[in-house]
């Protein structure tokens, strides 16, 4: 056979290898023929085929690549595409495999319209040439059903009566064997939740008069198979014809054709009709009839477009239950989204998989961004690996930058075989975005929560219409959500660490500082709108944001970055005082890379600021360092020489210490803003400093002193006629009431 294989192309190589040794088996071709006279009828077809695909396709580009070209490390990825076609020649497995195998060497080269025809052509010749070469194998093929009965006559009736033992009613034999009505694969055993939608999607489908259209749609790894699964099951009854399941492999490089889905669903209710050979309108018309008037339900898994499912509406009688990672358009299509599982769901999940996670499941749910696939690898980890305590299998998943690496191994050790890991799920959608549109959507992993369209444009540095444009796809790719009430949207966990982890190198600087930027100018806003006073509820939904894109900022301090982060710890502190929403250690981190940021800008004003905060913060904490904020905020405001700021700051820092009653420093600081106030020749502001030096000599109770700095803070203040004047009237007034009482005792 290596002597007669140095005639053919790789393509035949591989078909050859595959077929003789791989499929049939030496034993059931000694059976049937003579081994080297079988291998002969085999190779000539092969041979005779290449070469009428040479001498008769026009294209030579693809004839180098079937025959020359092909590497051959392709060969085993035929091997099963081979099988399945020899066994049912209108199985699209090779089809698909050979596009797949051209589109992905030579896609540089060829486009997929011109591959598509080559291979159909070419396994059109070698079905003709294998059935004109081999009398045997085209009678096994004849009684396979593969081909047309009409193409093969007589042969045909004696192969089938020879494989069914001679039994005499061949029809009733040829349906037994051949008819695939039944093809829908089982629920996960341990399906659980999603009742409601369950319920619904059945409801909609028992109230339909016509036929019934429905669609699934949502991120990989959400679960819509095992719910469409759970669906159909409970369907049988109302469509008891048929049920039909086809995977359209929506995310494959080379999704099914709607004439493939047409010629699978016709040839499951009748195997020997000939359907190669059919156009387009032929096609269209046997599969209406093959439906007519019967009760199928029609499982289409893995659609990619409209263009797939829309041809394929059936007569009022039959239903269609359709899944997608995209939304997308057909008449008469009611398309439900599906969603991360709700917390219980998630935990009944989590215990049904392996009961002894118990009370942790609720934080393994949360971990796991209640995402089945996610679920499902954790659960069935824990399962089958008893060495592995839960605890120790959260702390693996609590880091966001890991989370998806840990879950990709450990769903290998979990032996889930039959389905991906959650970052090959993402994968499948992901590469099906265009350069432009990868760059877009991989820097909105910098948002850990939800997320407005104004936020997005800033990030992206674009218009507002074209983000709208653009964040709609990514929902339609079911790469994002929204929630139309808040006009929000949102990316899961698991699908942002995966953003995060396809950003290029340094390819992050920019998003993530101008997240942080926004949302420093949305908190500037937010304070100026409601000053004096403040609403958490007004920037709630953007919390989480702003502690993200602080956060960033302070660990990447720079002159561009320096501003936002500034702009952060005078914002909030200054305005909003957001003792409740922000812990006492957190309040000093933002100061400290605030008073970092100020000093990077020179800006001192700002500078002065923060350490006066993080003297107040201190003083709360009963820090030490306290007092030496407080010293340098003073020496950084002199060194500017702004008095009124100086002023207004020491008689705000003598009023903290009067509160903690060090009255050696009160004192202090009052004397250091009287000085103050005098070197501006401000009247009012010196008469009302020392009323402020008189009530804490008062609150110390020195009230001669108290009454000395009294009088002369009116004196001061009747000469200019000052409002306060009343204020330190009624002042000594209180003075000589406590004098008059302390004199009685």
């Amino acid at each position: 056979m290596a002597e007669f294989g140095k005639k053919l192309g790789k393509l035949s190589l591989a078909i050859l290898e595959n077929f003789v040794e791989g499929v049939l088996g030496e034993k059931f071709v000694a059976e049937l023929y003579e081994p080297t006279g079988r291998a002969l009828a085999i190779i000539g077809a092969l041979e005779e085929t290449e070469k009428l695909f040479v001498d008769k396709y026009n294209d030579k580009d693809l004839s180098k690549a079937l025959f020359v070209d092909l590497k051959q490390s392709d060969r085993p990825t035929l091997g099963e595409a081979v099988g399945k076609y020899f066994d049912h020649p209108t199985d699209p497995s090779l089809r698909q495999s050979l596009q797949e195998i051209l589109f992905d060497e030579f896609k540089n080269i060829l486009s997929k319209e011109r591959i598509d025809q080559a291979v159909d052509f070419y396994i059109k010749l070698l079905t003709k040439e294998l059935m004109l070469k081999d009398d045997v194998f085209r009678d096994n093929i004849a009684a396979l059903a593969i081909v047309d009965a009409q193409l093969l006559g007589q042969r045909q009736v004696e192969l089938l009566e020879k494989i069914a033992d001679n039994v005499v009613n061949q029809q009733v034999v040829a349906q037994q064997i051949f008819r695939s009505l039944h093809q829908l694969p089982p629920p996960p055993a341990d399906f659980t939740g999603r009742e409601q939608l369950i319920t619904d999607l059945l409801k909609d489908f028992e109230s339909h008069k016509g036929a019934t259209i429905s669609g699934l749609t949502g991120m990989g790894g959400i679960g819509k198979t095992a719910l469409g699964l759970a669906v159909a099951s409970q369907l049988k009854e109302k469509y008891p014809d048929a049920q039909i399941f086809l995977d359209l492999k929506g995310t494959s490089l080379t999704p099914l054709t709607a004439t493939d889905v047409m010629r699978h669903v016709i040839l499951s209710f009748e195997p020997s009709k000939g359907t190669i050979e059919l156009n387009s309108d032929e096609l269209i018309a046997t599969y209406y009839s093959v439906l007519f008037e019967k009760k199928i339900l029609l499982f289409f898994d893995n659609a990619r477009s409209a263009d797939q499912i829309a041809p394929l509406t059936p007569s009022d009688t039959c239903g269609i239950l359709v899944t997608s990672r995209w939304t997308f358009s057909v008449p008469g299509l009611k398309i439900s989204r599906l969603d991360v599982m709700n917390e219980r769901e998630s935990i009944d999940l989590l215990i049904n998989l392996c009961p002894r996670i118990g009370s942790d499941a609720a934080e393994l749910a949360h971990v796991c961004g209640y995402l089945p696939l996610a679920l499902r690898i954790s659960g069935s980890f824990l399962n089958i690996n008893s060495n592995w305590t839960t605890e120790s299998y959260l702390s693996k998943l609590l880091d966001n930058k890991e989370r998806l690496t840990i879950l990709q191994a450990l769903s290998k050790e979990a032996e889930l075989f039959n389905e991906s890991d959650v970052s090959s799920t993402f994968d499948l959608s992901y590469k099906h975005l265009a350069d432009d549109e990868k760059i877009k959507w991989r820097s909105l992993g910098v948002f850990r929560e939800t997320f407005t369209v104004d936020a997005v444009a800033f990030v992206w540095n674009i218009d507002i219409t074209l983000s709208q444009k653009m964040l709609g796809f990514f929902c339609r790719f079911g790469l994002l959500s929204y929630d139309p009430v808040k006009s929000r949207y949102c990316m899961h966990d698991l699908l942002s660490d995966y953003a995060i982890k396809q950003l290029v190198l340094n390819e992050e600087t920019i998003p993530w500082c101008r997240h942080g930027t926004y949302f420093a100018n949305l908190l500037c806003k937010l304070v100026e709108e409601n000053k004096p006073y403040y609403s958490p509820d007004k920037y709630y939904d953007d919390w989480q944001n702003i502690l993200s894109g602080q956060l960033w900022l302070a660990n990447h301090l720079d002159t561009v970055s320096a501003v936002s982060a500034n702009q952060y710890a005078v914002c909030i502190f200054e305005y909003l005082g957001v003792t409740e929403l922000l812990p006492v250690l957190d309040r000093i981190r933002w100061l400290e890379s605030g008073l970092l940021a100020s000093r990077l800008l020179n800006d001192k004003k700002s500078e002065a600021h923060h350490l006066f905060q993080l003297g107040k913060e201190k003083f709360s904490s009963e820090d030490p360092e306290q007092s030496m904020h407080f010293d340098q905020a003073v020496t950084t405001l002199r060194a500017i020489g702004d008095i009124r700021l100086e002023t207004a700051l020491l008689e705000k820092i003598a009023t903290y210490y009067l509160v903690y009653g060090d009255k050696t420093r009160v004192i202090d600081f009052y004397n250091q803003s009287l000085l103050a106030a005098r070197k501006l020749k401000d009247r009012e502001l010196e008469g009302m400093t020392l009323y402020r030096l008189g009530f804490a000599c008062y609150f110390f109770e020195e009230n001669q002193a108290a009454k000395h700095y009294w009088e002369e803070s009116l004196q001061i203040l009747s000469e200019i006629k000052s409002p306060f004047v009343e204020t330190v009237i009624e002042g000594l007034a209180d003075l000589g009431r406590a004098g008059e009482g302390e004199s009685k005792r």
